[in-house]
């Protein structure tokens, strides 16, 4: 693993981690686009590790748009990702079960990504869709990440 990328992992803040990833993405072996994906959401969560929400924040470059507000979400994974194609999203709360299917059905699943070989993920969501789940609070404490 690059000396640098090794650095930006294990700073203090998961929030300064975030903000370097931006000024140091193209270190890593496969460029940001390939980063990216859309976490769909699932019915149940058995066979999967579920991981709660490790901490969140207003992150207005998320989506790579800074005219709108949008929210981070962060998860620390138990295993490292070794297939970001294969999270899912959950949530046993009703309202916030219903934003996760308005994302479903209007986006095909949630903004995020996570990198193979490393042990974490995100989730990027709006304004709107965090309102609709009853807010950030709310969808922090609900929203679970499946990895399999």
């Amino acid at each position: 693993m690059d000396l640098a990328i090794q650095n930006v992992l294990s700073s203090a803040s998961i929030r300064e981690a975030h903000g370097h990833f931006y000024a140091l993405r193209g270190l890593f072996p496969i460029d940001r686009a390939a980063l990216v994906n859309i976490i769909e959401r699932a019915w149940f969560s058995l066979g999967y590790r579920v991981v709660s929400v490790n901490s969140w924040w207003v992150d207005s470059w998320c989506d790579d748009d800074p005219s709108d507000q949008d929210y981070l979400f962060y998860y620390v994974t138990p295993a490292p990702v070794s297939n970001p194609d294969g999270l899912r999203v959950f949530s046993a709360d009703l309202l916030v079960d219903a934003m996760l299917a308005w994302y479903q059905l209007w986006y095909g699943g949630v903004n995020g990504f996570g990198v193979t070989e490393y042990n974490f993920a995100k989730i990027c969501l709006g304004d709107t869709g965090v309102a609709m789940g009853g807010g950030a609070g709310r969808v922090a404490a609900y929203m679970k990440l499946l990895q399999p």
